[in-house]
């Protein structure tokens, strides 16, 4: 009769006047050490290889992303390429804005162009999120060129300014920016408005939605009556084709 008993480190059988003991030798041990010592620094080493890669690809996000970014003087840098942003609307002859004082007689239009993230988050929201930037152009008309004799169309640009909603910013959540112009190109970063600029004042009290005239873009004014998200007070617009619209209800 052979009787098995378990331990932790082997094995034990008895048997007769036969009594063999199974353990794992100090070879075997050290061996098994080593493998698992080895395997220990393969996985420290594939998770600080995978903390630096996030790391690089946020870093990379970052960099390549289209929100607003800053010089080391909390500066705008100038989104060379807003005009491959989404386009909002633009205005002709409006009565408020940065050159308003400056048509004389020939209205100016204003181009309006937010970052493609946002406009993507607002149109499942209804609101923007951290790191939204809106780019307004602003352009003089004409209205004799080519074949064209009346009307108006876009010429040169006159001023370029950018808002930021920024909850990290220096001077406050949503930011005014005005940037120099060299031969109707941005010049480089831009600094922030002084927060006692009458801009301030103007969109904390008319705006539809957070901080932005809302009201003038008529995609977005849809989704955010839709949404629910017009701010308190917000005298909201009378809806297209009843030959009133645009006016406040």
């Amino acid at each position: 009769m052979m009787l098995y008993v378990m331990h932790v480190w082997g094995v034990k059988r008895y048997g007769g006047n036969h009594c063999m003991s199974i353990f794992p030798s100090r070879t075997f041990t050290e061996r098994n050490g080593a493998i698992l010592e080895q395997m220990v620094k393969i996985l420290r080493w594939r998770i600080a290889a995978g903390a630096l890669l996030a790391l690089a690809l946020r870093q990379g996000a970052a960099m390549t992303g289209d929100g607003p970014q800053y010089n080391g003087r909390a500066e705008l840098l100038p989104p060379m390429n807003y005009r491959e942003w989404v386009y909002l609307s633009s205005g002709l002859g409006m009565t408020y804005g940065p050159l308003k004082d400056a048509m004389a007689g020939s209205p100016m239009f204003d181009n309006v162009f937010v970052n493609p993230e946002s406009y993507r988050a607002f149109l499942k929201t209804g609101r923007w999120p951290d790191q939204t930037i809106f780019v307004l152009e602003v352009r003089s008309s004409e209205s004799h060129g080519s074949i064209n004799n009346g009307g108006h169309f876009q010429s040169d640009v006159m001023g370029v300014e950018a808002e930021v909603k920024d909850s990290a910013a220096k001077p406050g959540e949503w930011t005014f920016y005005g940037f120099q112009l060299n031969a109707g190109a941005l010049d480089g970063p831009a600094k922030a408005i002084p927060r006692d600029a009458s801009c301030y004042s103007c969109h904390s009290k008319n705006t539809a939605v957070e901080n932005t005239f809302v009201q003038f873009y008529p995609v977005l004014y849809k989704i955010a009556e839709r949404k629910g998200t017009l701010n308190q007070g917000f005298q909201k617009m009378i809806p297209s084709g009843d030959g009133k619209s645009g006016k406040p209800r």
